[in-house]
């Protein structure tokens, strides 16, 4: 089957066996010298972040396929997404908990606040071999807690929903979002649809869905899109995750930006990093990395602060941030690759190095 690039981290990247890792961002820069002893420098190019990684030794069984997985990503036009290992969420507890909104999304680290459904090992058909764990639902409606609850700022409030998906054997189409509550207390649901009736495959998705200008109350959200007693409710999500920070505002020389959309006195911290994508076609992944610690406001708005590399041309206000697995499009660079040698039963010391890239 042809594969979509870039490759998602579950297809991929979290799928290796990792044991020592690089993670670097090497300046490109002329350096000229004065008469004087004046030491200028000059940047040539974009900064690119680069890394290698070493794979745990592994049978050989497990190594072949492993070997065929980074084979295919060293073929011309193949990318992926990589993420920091170090640095996949805020160094701070409290923030990284607050930016995933609630633990209960999160299935990969095993919780369950679901109303419903049932947190599962097994899963069906064949899955990307980074998801482990995924929510089993049989009902129309799962809902994250037993009832909404208030967030500071939520009218018009813009949530960016990722995951898998597994609907192959659902009646029905499923749809992510949020169940929310309105000033004049009605209740409601906001949701997009990420996969049909019956779809075949584990489906990656990336969508949005914003609060209503008077809601009060919410709580995150998945529906299999039948009747209630109807039966054919039947799904499979993965790696659920929901966000809500977006770039406030960049300034003229593109180091320093701002942040909405975090809970009040979320901790920034240097050394996290942060993502988003822009632009189209190619649509373009920037990572960059803090350098000075900045703490969201009433407004969940944080100060201007500096981040590494400077943002390129295209970045633009309101672009979605992550700040949990931020991600970078890589390539294998190429003459990395060292496919191991056979020792007893297993293979040890594969090995590959990556370079970002902006196409």
């Amino acid at each position: 089957m042809a594969q979509s690039y870039p490759v998602q981290l579950a297809e991929f990247f979290d799928a290796l066996q990792v044991t020592t890792a690089s993670f670097e961002l090497p300046v490109t820069q002329q350096v000229s010298r004065t008469a004087g002893g004046e030491v200028l420098t000059a940047e040539l190019g974009a900064s690119l972040w680069r890394g290698s990684v070493t794979l745990a030794n592994r049978p050989f069984a497990e190594a072949n396929r492993t070997l065929a997985l980074i084979r295919r990503m060293a073929l011309p036009g193949a990318s992926f997404l990589v993420r920091p290992l170090l640095a996949s969420r805020p160094s701070d507890a409290a923030t990284a908990a607050a930016v995933q909104l609630n633990s209960g999304v999160d299935f990969a680290q095993g919780s369950n606040a679901w109303t419903s459904g049932t947190v599962v090992t097994d899963l069906p058909g064949q899955p990307p071999a980074g998801l482990t764990a995924a929510l089993h639902g049989t009902e129309r409606n799962l809902y994250d807690g037993d009832s909404r609850v208030a967030m500071a700022n939520l009218a018009d409030t813009v949530f960016r929903i990722t995951g898998w998906a597994w609907n192959a054997a659902n009646a029905f189409d499923l749809q992510v979002g949020i169940n929310r509550e309105n000033a004049s207390g009605t209740a409601g649901a906001t949701l997009s649809t990420i996969a049909i009736a019956g779809q075949p495959g584990w489906v990656f998705f990336d969508a949005s869905v914003s609060a209503p200008p008077d809601a009060t109350l919410w709580r995150p959200m998945i529906r299999s899109n039948g009747v209630n007693s109807e039966p054919g409710h039947d799904f499979h999500v993965a790696n659920l995750r929901w966000s809500k920070s977006a770039l406030a505002l960049i300034t003229p020389d593109a180091r320093d930006i701002s942040l909405s959309g975090l809970a009040t006195g979320a901790a920034l911290g240097p050394g996290d990093c942060l993502s988003f994508a822009y632009g189209s076609n190619p649509v373009r992944y920037a990572l960059h990395q803090i350098t000075d610690p900045a703490v969201a406001a009433g407004t969940g708005t944080t100060p201007v602060f500096e981040v590494v590399p400077p943002l390129r041309p295209g970045a633009a206000v309101g672009a979605q941030v992550a700040l949990i697995d931020p991600v970078l499009k890589a390539v294998i660079e190429p003459g990395s690759v060292r496919e191991g040698r056979a020792v007893r039963n297993k293979i040890e010391g594969i090995s590959f190095g990556w370079i970002q890239t902006l196409r």
